[in-house]
């Protein structure tokens, strides 16, 4: 009889259960790069043990009852297959692992800790992680008979089991493998092994064995169940970049500025060319502080990209470059760097809510269903990741199987952080020991890049050492040693705090009048509202001839490109522009004014806005000597304590009013007094918490308490319908959440990649459902703001429900109702026809 993992009842294609039992393993440990190694588990005893979950983690696969629920659909409660794997697992590491696996470990108790770990990653393979509720009374008794019945059906294929384990069993009868009495009595699993990891077992190391250990079963189960075959990293010539940047600046004047970011990214590579190998080893993280335009993408790339060549000559693998971005807005522009650097030698994957399942290689597309492209761009399958911050630390913090998936491709990559700084102050001391111990445990390679370097190292280091005795001290490596030199040669910008009374809306714009000179300006304010009353009041001032615009989350994804693109192209024709802005200007927007205005903010903040204006030093006198442009300062009433922590605009408000005037060179020295505040002060309780109670204890109720974006009070999307793609897409949505047998796959035309569609038939499985369900989400995103439902109360949106009928869990504008919801300029309404504060 032959027994199966995986039938697709549509195709009638099978899987044999031997199978994949042997990729899973073989593949997992394939994985394993030389540098994850930990001080009870070193590397060769890492692969080995995933080797073992790998070939155990489906084991329960065998029974008649998983047998009958996959070929006939037969359904039970004995159809469940990983606790009884599990136990298999259990049983064969405590009595015979220790001959292959623990013979260097001393303490009794560690040796336990890591056989219970393999037992909890098999048997929640398809749920989440957690301690809690594995043995509790209410479930117990059910569960004990059922596994005792499963237990009995595999001890009648105990030759199978052997010839498909094909592991030396020493003296144990298979038959003690699926021994459930022997773990139903052994209290150290059943009771005390919780209670030591809250107490004598305590150390972060449990918690990155754990995670990296689940990440790589599951996303090695995940990519053989989809077919996907890990293919190998390829070589990516770092000269590409500079190739690409005589290209991209052929038409660039030579000036100072221009000579000095030449000069400053020749800086960069020789710092890690000239490296030797113990540095090499040794040294795994490593900081860029550079001034805003001075070109720390490519340099940043470029620097990734030698060290990539030069780790493989020592540990013969290739690393993955994985460059997490603050936000999606900015991250087209670096994607765009990305291909025109990577072109076709390699594979970049853009990872985000918004994005596409497209990769940049796409030679063999036709041969890629949809729901293999989904797995690829979930599991970072490729030599490039290009993601976020949320993707990245929110899969690091949490026991979410699904965003667990990925966590194992941080292992012995290149992780390049950009704007470092825009971490919220409350987790800089979370990631900054996060960092630390993922490049101590996983070899993990890091650059931090910004151009005002928070002390986020110190602030890690700092939590552990409340944790730890001692630790070592972890100081980054400068990729440009002499930075400050750049920063001292800044005359582009500087700042005039302007903070000796609030301002309302209407002494703001008389300011303005009468300093800003016809240049064009970029005002920065911290709420929605108030941006919205400056966009109508200077629009309505201005007069003709300038262009005034807006930008804001209030407005569409879709509408805030156009805006961009249009503002860009207006300044480069010289033509006199006042953008009126939330803070999604602040980070990675390649727009250059003449003068700015920004309101109260905390520094990192105001100086990001900065980055924004000037930003080629290419203004000058009539004597060719450069001009300074001018970043007031300003407090407009209360606005940004809707926006930021009190504490952290007191800290800035004071630091700023010591100064009439501060010059670009003194930037860096505003910033490290700043953060030198911030070091001395106790660790914020919030990143304490997380660490001490969540990731040393196992807590992973703490450690879900981790949350990057919050949204205070109910926020919704809404579903603007503006145009007839739009009105496509909410089809294609209806299409594909309405509960057919068969599905109009014309309604996806233009909306799918056409190669992927063509290997389609209408009657879609759940991962193809699922799979474009997600592509067409993420096409709608273009056209989705979100809202707070409580100052909806008379203009409320409709349910996506009253379109046709379907369910959705965002709100919807229909196209007939534009102009009663939705303005063109300035995004959503409220019940009184005047733009919504978010």
């Amino acid at each position: 009889m032959e027994y199966y993992a995986h039938y697709n009842r549509k195709t009638g294609e099978k899987q044999k259960l031997i199978d994949h039992l042997n990729n899973v393993a073989v593949g997992a440990q394939a994985s394993v790069p030389p540098t994850v190694s930990f001080s009870i588990l070193p590397n060769s005893k890492v692969k080995k043990l995933i080797y073992l979950i790998g070939k155990f983690h489906d084991l329960g696969k065998f029974t008649v009852y998983f047998q009958d629920y996959l070929m006939y659909n037969k359904d039970s409660a004995l159809k469940h297959h990983a606790h009884i794997s599990a136990i298999a697992l259990y049983n064969y590491l405590k009595k015979n692992g220790i001959k292959d696996l623990f013979t260097s470990l001393d303490n009794h108790r560690d040796k336990g800790a890591l056989i219970f770990l393999a037992y909890l990653i098999v048997r929640l393979h398809h749920q989440s992680l957690t301690l809690y509720g594995l043995f509790s009374a209410s479930h117990s008794p059910s569960m004990w008979k059922e596994l005792n019945e499963q237990s009995k059906d595999l001890l009648g294929k105990s030759c199978i089991i052997q010839k498909t384990l094909d592991l030396n069993l020493y003296n144990l009868d298979i038959a003690k493998l699926f021994d459930i009495d022997e773990v139903k009595n052994d209290r150290q699993l059943t009771k005390q092994i919780m209670v030591l990891f809250k107490t004598r077992l305590s150390h972060d190391c449990w918690y990155f064995i754990l995670i990296y250990l689940f990440s790589l079963l599951i996303d090695s189960d995940k990519l053989d169940s989809a077919k996907i075959t890990r293919t190998p990293l390829n070589a990516l010539p770092s000269e590409n970049v500079t190739k690409y940047i005589a290209k991209k600046h052929s038409k660039e004047t030579s000036t100072n500025f221009t000579d000095r970011r030449d000069l400053a990214r020749q800086t960069i590579i020789e710092q890690i060319e000239k490296m030797s190998e113990t540095d090499l080893r040794e040294i795994r993280i490593f900081s860029l502080t550079a001034p805003t335009g001075l070109g720390k993408t490519l340099s940043s790339l470029q620097a990734a990209l030698i060290l990539r060549e030069r780790l493989e000559a020592i540990y013969h693998y290739k690393p993955r470059i994985i460059t997490a971005i603050p936000f999606i807005n900015i991250i087209n522009q670096t994607e765009n760097d990305y291909k025109q650097v990577i072109g076709d030698a390699g594979r970049i994957i853009v990872h985000h809510r918004l994005a596409d399942l497209k990769t940049s290689q796409e030679d063999n597309q036709e041969k890629r269903s949809l729901d293999q492209a989904l797995s690829e761009v979930e599991a970072w399958e490729g030599d490039v990741i290009l993601t976020t911050f949320v993707q990245l630390f929110q899969s690091l913090f949490t026991g979410q199987n699904k965003l667990l998936k990925k966590i194992n491709k941080l292992a012995g990559s290149i992780v390049i952080l950009d704007e470092i700084q825009l971490i919220p102050e409350k987790y800089m001391p979370l990631i900054g020991a996060c960092i630390i111990k993922i490049s101590e445990y996983f070899g993990t390679r890091f650059i931090l890049m910004t151009a005002t370097q928070p002390r986020i190292l110190e602030l890690g280091q700092k939590l552990l050492q409340n944790t730890e005795d001692n630790l070592k001290n972890i100081n980054a490596i400068e990729l440009l040693p002499n930075h400050e030199s750049y920063f001292n040669e800044l005359t582009r910008t500087k700042i005039l705090p302007r903070l000796d009374h609030p301002m309302d809306t209407e002494e703001f714009v008389t300011f303005f009048k009468n300093t800003w000179e016809n240049r064009s300006s970029l005002i920065v304010v911290n709420t929605i509202k108030r941006s919205i009353e400056l966009f109508e009041t200077l629009k309505r001032e201005l007069g003709q001839g300038v262009h005034v615009v807006y930008l804001s989350t209030n407005i569409i994804p879709k509408h805030r490109a156009q805006v961009i693109d249009k503002v860009r192209t207006l300044l480069n024709n010289k033509e006199t522009v006042v953008m009126v802005s939330t803070q999604t200007i602040e980070a990675g927007v390649d727009l250059d004014f003449e003068i700015g205005y920004r309101a109260l903010a905390p520094l990192e903040s105001i100086i990001q806005t900065a980055g924004r204006v000037n930003r080629k030093g290419a203004l000058i006198d009539i004597n060719g000597i450069p001009i300074p442009s001018i970043l007031y300062v300003v407090e407009l009433n209360v606005d940004h304590q809707y926006v930021y922590k009190l504490h952290h605009l007191e800290k800035t408000k004071n630091l700023l009013q010591t100064y009439k005037e501060i010059e670009e060179k003194n930037y860096q020295y505003l910033v490290k007094k700043y953060y030198d505040a911030m070091v001395e002060n106790p660790v914020d309780h919030v990143s304490s918490n997380i660490w001490e109670e969540g990731i040393r204890k196992l807590n992973f109720d703490e450690i879900e308490k981790f949350k990057l974006i919050e949204n205070p009070g109910e926020v919704v999307d809404v579903f603007i319908e503006l145009d007839e793609y739009a009105r496509n897409l909410a089809n294609a949505y209806e299409e594909i959440r309405g509960n057919k047998k068969t599905y109009n796959l014309t309604v996806f035309e233009g909306i799918i990649d056409d190669n992927i569609l063509k290997n389609m038939n209408e009657k879609l499985n759940h991962y193809e459902k699922k799979s474009l369900l997600r592509q067409i989400l993420s096409k709608m995103s273009e056209y989705m703001v979100q809202i707070r439902l409580k100052r909806l109360i008379q203009n409320r949106p409709f349910e996506f429900s009253e379109r046709n009928g379907v369910n959705a869990d965002f709100f919807w504008v229909p196209r007939e109702n534009l102009n009663h919801y939705y303005d063109q300029d300035t995004g959503y309404l409220d019940e009184n026809g005047e733009s919504y504060l978010i």
